[in-house]
């Protein structure tokens, strides 16, 4: 699936395969809890923060993975394929970082510190669409 990997200070090879895969199983345990609840598990929520999945489109600059979209799109179908649920959630927001490799450098490595052991990058849990109308604005367009 992928072929992004870290070696933790002691032990094996861990892959980010493996990380995706322990989301896949938590989202399968707790399927049914989501459908009950309309909400993911919070063990869930957490295989997914702490997964590579909110670092796949974040820049390499801002302690990102930057997969390309088929590497994207295979780990967001494989969660899926465990719930659609936490499919869907991952399906926003795996891809979400990529809006921070429009901001300048400093500001979007303030907003997501390529140091991962004291940050984790954030969740990003909507669309980026903008809403309202615009107006001429000296040259530019301005979003009201």
């Amino acid at each position: 699936m992928t072929t992004v990997a870290h070696t933790p200070p002691s032990g094996p090879q861990h892959t980010a395969a493996d990380d995706i895969a322990s989301v896949c199983e938590a989202a399968r345990t707790h399927r049914a809890y989501g459908e009950k609840h309309s909400t993911l598990h919070l063990q869930v929520w957490q295989a997914l923060r702490s997964s590579p999945l909110p670092r796949t489109a974040l820049p390499k600059h801002c302690g990102g993975l930057e997969w390309d979209a088929p590497q994207i799109l295979e780990a967001v179908r494989a969660v899926a394929a465990a719930d659609p649920s936490a499919g869907w959630a991952a399906a926003i927001h795996a891809p979400a970082g990529a809006f921070l490799a429009r901001l300048d450098p400093p500001l979007a490595k303030e907003l997501c510190p390529p140091d991962q052991s004291k940050v984790e990058a954030p969740v990003i849990g909507g669309s980026s669409a903008p809403a309202g109308t615009t107006a001429p604005a000296g040259g530019r367009v301005r979003l009201q």
